[in-house]
């Protein structure tokens, strides 16, 4: 399958190609084209991480996403402190969860390749234990925070940390002011991501009030800016590429990595900047202590149940049960004796039970 390109690398490039094990944080219009491209490479071992399912404004940057997998907007809950995802299954007409589109490409194009979708931010403790374990962080998120907190994990655990990133700043009255796209490579013994101006504070801040309308940036705008399936695919490029040189040492004694944030608008690329002397993650005692450091891992996330839903846990079982709350009725019920809980908890039980039982 892989012939054409061993004849670039060799039969041993595409034996280490087999043998790795890459993260990719973020399923979106980054994300997506990055695990096709890993895919086709033949990367043995991928993990996806993303909260998110795929809704009709995001699908036509989602590689892979059918019509079918947008979700009903109106069935897609998006409260505060809910992950989509991990309600995907339990809300009918919610989305399909953006990395089980791309488990799905992945086994189309490789049925082979041992692949792991995490329903979860990666902040999550779990999520965090597998982007960890693997060989290779990719970061292609939509919020700066999440790139942040890769970064600082990349450090603690020394992994090599490969970032992209696009912004697009469009003004209702002028029109459009600028195209940058962004590919830096960080972690292991190499200049974090706040050192490489790749996280913006501004960004960050608006990012705990209101992550709605931010898109893949490098730089805090506001209101909703355009995402761009061909813009997405310039950083992919460049990204992709120096992943597989680094992955199979392909041009390993000639030129680095062209790093840095490209400007479409002015035809110009920007170097990186250096690590901080004083930075207390690319240069302090954070660096390299991998389980010994700081927990970084935020075991305290806020969760909720979305408004739709009420859950309650079967232990005898082992299963969560879920069931969509049944919309009020207009008209009184009859008066008599309330339901009693063990009632209730069977009937949550029929239903987690009968969604893993197919019906005779």
């Amino acid at each position: 399958m892989r012939d054409r390109q061993a004849l670039l690398h060799g039969a041993g490039g595409n034996t280490r190609l087999r043998d790795a094990h890459v993260a990719v944080v973020g399923a979106g219009g980054l994300g997506a084209p990055i695990v096709q491209t890993l895919a086709h490479l033949g990367v043995g071992e991928i993990t996806v991480v993303d909260p998110d399912v795929v809704e009709e404004s995001n699908r036509s940057r989602i590689v892979g996403a059918r019509p079918a997998d947008a979700g009903d907007p109106e069935r897609t809950p998006d409260e505060d402190g809910v992950v989509p995802a991990a309600w995907a299954e339990a809300i009918d007409g919610c989305g399909t969860p953006k990395a089980e589109v791309l488990g799905r490409v992945v086994s189309d194009i490789d049925p082979s390749i041992y692949y792991h979708g995490i329903y979860e931010e990666v902040q999550a403790p779990g999520a965090l234990e597998q982007v960890v374990a693997a060989d290779v962080i990719v970061t292609g998120t939509d919020t700066a925070t999440s790139r942040r907190f890769v970064s600082e994990a990349a450090q603690q655990y020394l992994r090599p940390l490969f970032n992209a990133g696009t912004d697009i700043d469009v003004d209702d009255d002028a029109g459009l002011r600028s195209i940058a796209t962004s590919f830096q490579v960080s972690g292991a013994n190499r200049a974090c991501l706040d050192c490489l101006d790749a996280i913006n504070e501004d960004r960050i801040d608006a990012e705990g009030e209101d992550e709605d309308n931010l898109e893949y940036g490098l730089d805090l705008v506001a209101g909703e800016q355009p995402s761009v399936i061909t813009i997405n695919q310039e950083p992919v490029q460049r990204l992709t590429f120096a992943l597989h040189r680094f992955l199979t040492g392909l041009l390993a004694d000639r030129h680095g990595f062209q790093t840095g944030t490209y400007s479409a608008t002015s035809d110009r690329l920007v170097s990186d900047a250096e690590a901080a002397p004083d930075c207390q993650f690319c240069n302090g005692a954070f660096t390299a202590t991998g389980d010994r450091g700081v927990p970084i891992a935020k075991t305290g996330l806020y969760r909720t149940t979305p408004s739709t839903v009420e859950t309650g846990s079967v232990a005898e079982l082992g299963l969560d049960a879920a069931v969509e709350k049944e919309p009020a009725k207009d008209k009184a019920e009859p008066e008599g004796d309330e339901p009693s809980n063990e009632h209730s908890l069977l009937a949550r039980i029929k239903s987690t039970v009968a969604r893993y039982i197919p019906q005779l």
